[in-house]
């Protein structure tokens, strides 16, 4: 199952650098998943990716890291339902008032983590 791990990081990779060159339209799926009930479905998501990256751990050079990774994943995804969604509304707004290069920063380290999950899956 390290190809889940794989295609996780290219995902988030190739997320990352097409949000980089269209970072506006990022601003506006922020606001979309966050102030709708989109929000379930990307909570719904983050469990099944989670329990995934769980199960998958075995099969990667570092299982402790995807491991854990799972865990924050599942435990991210319960906190996305379980804290009223006017807080999410929130945080979206906040985020959504940033400089572009501080959004684009994150975005960097999005690459970051992409690269690494890819790494960690190929290693």
């Amino acid at each position: 199952m390290w190809e889940l791990v794989l295609l996780t990081g290219l995902v988030a990779t190739g997320a990352c650098l097409f949000m980089l060159v269209r970072t506006e339209q990022m601003l506006g799926l922020v606001n979309k998943v966050f102030a709708t009930r989109w929000i379930y479905l990307a909570a719904f998501f983050r469990l099944l990716l989670g329990a995934a990256f769980i199960a998958s751990a075995h099969t990667v050079k570092f299982p402790q890291v995807i491991a854990a990774l799972g865990w924050l994943m599942v435990f991210g995804g319960l906190v996305l339902v379980a804290a009223p969604q006017t807080l999410w509304q929130g945080m979206a707004s906040w985020f959504t008032r940033q400089p572009l290069a501080l959004l684009r920063a994150w975005l960097v380290l999005g690459l970051l983590f992409g690269g690494a999950l890819i790494y960690i899956a190929l290693a």
